[in-house]
């Protein structure tokens, strides 16, 4: 029974109402069979016979789904095979949606959603150099001729998404196959149209190493334009090298980068990216050479900020590039090669790529183009290590940078840009290294302070023991210089140094006598100037402080200095040179280049000594100078120079020694006119040699002799006047080289009245070929200068002057210098001692003991520094201590801290106070930072004597010459403090 609503729609409707409902039905029943049964198939078959017909594969394809209401397709577990019958490509899911609605809006398709579920993509190259995704084009016709590019199709997609995809890389084609992935793999694309505006994507990947790729931004394609932002991290260098490691012949063992930036692209009539890095960040990189067993260069931190590249500009800049204590190791090989070189050549033999058949041929040249500009604002080197070694002869030299610390400003590709330099750099662990200034590379121009100190002439003492016999065991040289080099107009430029320099504390051994050669407290250069173009040496004063030189003429009448100098096992020269005629030498013209221009103003000698032996003669002469003071004036190597010399020392305490004249030392032209005198010389001193070849001790006698040297034309006249007064012999020795003479008789007949000797010996001959015809014989024999000293004198000394059985020892607080009451009785005593014994001499020790010394000195630093910082005595509270802490470690180290991480509390435990721990850390940091060089202890070894010295000193009664300042090792730890040792003689 119908409703009457029901009853009008029936008669309205009428038969042919019911037949058109009818027939939408079937047609809506018949769409919904074609979309749901039938279109699935039709979308397998002709996506099966499209691939087939075009790229020649038959994929592979699972349960394809349609809904023709949603207007939807979906495609399940979709492969493309490789000619491996692996899979080349697919997909687990394929889901795409078009929102009919928005298409009839828009005039053109709109994709609602488009999923892409696990997706994978395999590509390989075969060992013949062949890209498996290269099959893929086997079909493919030939295009046709292009037409004109016109508007992309209009075209919207609203959401593009890929979940959890898979992209593979393997190249066998290498001699080392490479194989690298990266899933899974996120990309998100919303809001993308073909038409201006942009769509918004993301893409996120990561590689089983953890490798992390981001990347977000914008996309359009009319025109093709992107910006947006991209970060990598924790990129493995070893993936790098893996790669490159069959054109490279080092080896990567470790590091990550990570980076961060944004970048602007847009393809218009011309390209245009605009790309800025923020940060590159290289952590732990470690290079080796192929089957080395070290790293040669580790970077565990190497920063870079702020680069940027405009393509348009062509510019690249940066705004600082700064790289953290960096260890390279560097030596000099046998074949003279750097070993660092190595790193930068081939591939190891058998390694290499083979090369293309066929070269292709060279492109033509393209139109130039505005060259890059390209601006490093900064580079910094922080804290590195250089191990630099000389290994291209034994011994080794090693030479240790560390720490280098390194800045360059404004490097740029602009060779006339100048570049400022600043190196910190301390050598071999005391020499400290500093150069600022600026440089250019062309033209070649430099504007350069450089300062050196203390660098320890013992580490160079490899190379000294390669060209000479001498070994080297302390001194250090300094130099403070301004170099410049500045170009030339029309030839090379000018490169000249102006400054200072010094070596301190020399201290050199002739290794075949094993005794002092040269050694000198103090060795000052001033007024110095070297310059190239044109070449001279100018030296305005050369100071030499306490100089000390030991020449022995031996035998063969060689000396032993030049000998010294030679390599070991070096053939010494001919005994006599060849002899020339005078005639045939000035008519043989002089092919030598000139000589280099050598001036030098004045020279100073401060209490110099030297020990002077000559085994030339019989019997020999041997003396020792000290106390030598005086000057060398006008010094040149120009040929008719004169230096005038006034030297004045003494051989003992009351016999002077003069030398006075005139030379040219530096001439091509020998000259001399030298006159020398000894004057009252104790002959006793000479006994142990009387003994032997007299027969007789000597109980009285002075010797004075003055000797006359002049060279001129290379002719050598020389005379000595020797004069011996009161001569007296004791007993007679045993001596089986005593001469068969009645010595005391010969003595007889030449003392005169007066008890003198006097003997003139004359000497003549030419340097070239030198005849030496002698006069009477006089005896000169090798001079024993020092006295032996009484066994344990301290002893009756204490008794008879107070001062106790150990009056020698004298007690020093660990790291002071301070006399205590108890030490200054004890000098008080020495000091009546030595009045009441003029003979004696005090040895004062110079001396440390580097146990005790150095942590105390290191614990007094920590204190000042503590309380420079305010946090000492009462300390303030915890994050006021913090602060200061934290200032006082940046100032020290020159970085910020970096805290251990605070572990977290066990389960139940309290919060663990992260403040208490970074303080802990700072004070034990700060404390550990500090360090005591061997300068500074020798420093305090120098107070320490000195202490003495004034004690002994300051009332005038004890002659400052009696007392010496000794660096020995006369010291030792003595119940919590530093005991001393003097000694007499």
């Amino acid at each position: 029974t119908m409703t009457p609503q029901e009853h009008g729609v029936a008669i309205v409707l009428g038969k042919r109402g019911r037949w058109t409902l009818g027939v939408v039905a079937a047609l809506t029943c018949a769409y919904a069979l074609a979309g749901f049964l039938w279109a699935p198939a039709f979308v397998r078959h002709t996506l099966i016979e499209q691939l087939d017909k075009n790229l020649g594969v038959t994929p592979g394809v699972g349960e394809v789904k349609v809904n023709p209401f949603l207007l939807s397709v979906e495609i399940h577990d979709f492969s493309i095979p490789d000619a491996q019958a692996g899979s080349l490509l697919g997909f687990r899911r394929l889901y795409v949606e078009i929102g009919a609605l928005r298409s009839l809006l828009h005039g053109s398709p709109v994709f609602s959603e488009i999923g892409i579920d696990d997706p994978y993509a395999h590509a390989r190259i075969s060992p013949a150099g062949v890209l498996n995704f290269s099959a893929l084009h086997a079909k493919v016709p030939a295009p046709a001729p292009a037409a004109p590019p016109g508007p992309l199709p209009r075209l919207v997609v609203s959401q593009l998404r890929v979940t959890n995809g898979v992209a593979s890389y393997e190249d066998d084609s290498r001699p080392t196959p490479f194989t690298a992935e990266l899933k899974p793999i996120e990309f998100e694309l919303r809001d993308f149209s073909t038409a201006s505006e942009s769509g918004r994507f993301k893409l996120a990947g990561e590689s089983p190493d953890h490798e992390r790729l981001e990347w977000q931004g914008s996309l359009a394609l009319q025109p093709l334009a992107s910006d947006g932002e991209f970060r990598v991290t924790s990129l493995q260098a070893v993936t790098i090298w893996k790669y490159l490691k069959d054109q490279l012949s080092l080896v990567v063992s470790s590091g990550t980068v990570d980076l961060d930036g944004h970048y602007d692209l847009a393809l218009k009539d011309q390209p245009e990216l605009r790309l800025k890095v923020e940060n590159v960040a290289v952590r732990n990189l470690a290079i080796r050479p192929d089957a080395a067993g070290a790293d040669w260069i580790t970077l565990p931190t190497l920063t870079v900020r702020g680069s940027a590249l405009d393509l348009r500009a062509r510019t690249i800049a940066v705004d600082a590039v700064e790289l953290d204590d960096a260890k390279v190791s560097l030596w000099l090989q046998p074949d003279g090669s750097i070993n660092l070189a190595r790193l930068a050549g081939g591939p190891a033999a058998g390694g290499a790529v083979a090369a293309p058949a066929k070269a292709p041929a060279a492109p033509a040249a393209p139109v130039a183009a505005a060259p890059w500009r390209a601006l490093v604002r900064e580079i910094r080197l922080n804290n590195a290590t250089l191990a630099a070694e000389d290994r291209s002869a034994q011994p080794t030299v090693p030479l240790s940078v560390a720490p280098l610390n390194l800045v360059l400003t404004n490097a740029s590709l602009d060779e006339g840009n100048p570049v400022h330099v600043d190196l910190d750099a301390r050598l071999n662990g005391s020499g400290a290294l500093k150069i600022a200034g600026s440089v250019t590379a062309s033209p070649a121009a430099a504007d350069l302070n450089v300062t050196l100190s203390a660098f320890p002439l013992a580490s160079l003492q490899p190379f000294m023991a390669r060209q000479t016999s001498v070994t080297v065991l302390d001194g250090s040289l300094g130099a403070a210089m301004h170099v410049q080099q500045k170009p030339g107009r029309h030839g090379p430029g000018t490169l000249a140094a102006t400054g200072s320099a010094s070596v301190d504390h020399l201290h050199t051994i002739d290794n075949t006598l094993r005794d002092d050669l040269v050694n000198w407290d103090r060795l000052t250069v001033s007024g110095l100037r070297v310059q190239h173009h044109p070449d001279l040496i100018a030296i305005d004063t050369i100071t030499a402080l306490k100089p000390y030189a030991r020449a022995i003429v031996e035998p063969d009448r060689s000396l032993n200095i030049a000998r010294a100098l030679r390599p070991p096992g070096a053939a010494p020269p001919a005994e006599t040179p060849p002899r020339v005629d005078a005639t045939a030498r000035k008519a043989r013209p002089s092919v030598a280049a000139a000589p280099l221009p050598v001036t030098i103003r004045k020279v100073v000698v401060t209490n110099g000594q030297a020990q002077f032996t000559d085994l030339s003669i019989q019997p020999n002469f041997s003396t020792g100078i000290a106390a030598l003071n005086g000057t060398v004036l006008g010094l040149s190597s120009a040929p008719d120079s004169r230096a005038q010399i006034d030297l004045k020392g003494q051989v003992d305490e009351y016999s002077p020694v003069t030398i006075a004249g005139v030379a040219n030392f530096l001439g091509a032209k020998d000259y001399l006119d030298l006159d020398m005198a000894f004057r009252n010389m104790e002959l006793t001193t000479f006994n142990p040699y009387s003994g032997k070849f007299a027969g007789y001790n000597i109980t009285k006698g002075k010797l004075t002799t003055e000797l006359k040297y002049k060279i001129d034309d290379r002719k050598l006249d020389a005379r000595h006047h020797v004069t011996i007064d009161q001569l007296e012999f004791g007993a007679r020795t045993d001596s089986k080289d005593a001469v068969s003479l009645p010595v005391k008789l010969a003595v007889a007949l030449l003392k005169d009245r007066h008890g003198v000797i006097d003997l003139d010996i004359p000497i003549t001959g030419t340097l070239d070929d030198p005849q030496f015809r002698l006069g009477p014989v006089i005896w000169k024999v090798v001079v024993n200068l020092l006295t032996k000293i009484v066994t344990s004198p301290f002893t009756l000394l204490g008794k008879l002057f107070g001062g106790g059985p150990d009056m020698q020892f004298v007690d020093f607080n660990a790291g002071s210098a301070t006399l205590d009451a108890a030490a200054q009785q004890k000098i008080a005593a020495m000091t009546k001692a030595l009045v009441e014994r003029p003979q004696l001499q005090v040895e004062l020790p110079i001396a440390v003991a580097p146990a005790a010394d150095r942590p105390a000195i290191i614990d007094q630093r920590y204190t000042q520094e503590l309380a420079q910082a305010g946090i000492a005595g009462q300390a303030p509270d915890a994050a006021a201590e913090l602060k200061a802490l934290t200032k006082l470690y940046a100032r020290d180290v020159g970085a910020a801290p970096q805290f251990p991480p605070v572990p977290p509390p066990a389960a139940g435990a309290p919060a663990v106070d992260a403040r208490a721990g970074q303080i802990r850390y700072l004070r034990q940091a700060i404390h550990d930072h500090i360090t005591v060089g061997d300068d500074e202890l020798k420093s305090l070894a120098q107070a320490r004597a000195q202490a003495l010295q004034q004690a002994l000193l300051h009332d005038g009664q004890v002659d400052p010459a009696r007392v010496f300042l000794v660096a020995n090792d006369k010291v030792q730890l003595q119940d919590g403090t530093v005991r001393l040792e003097l000694s007499l003689r």
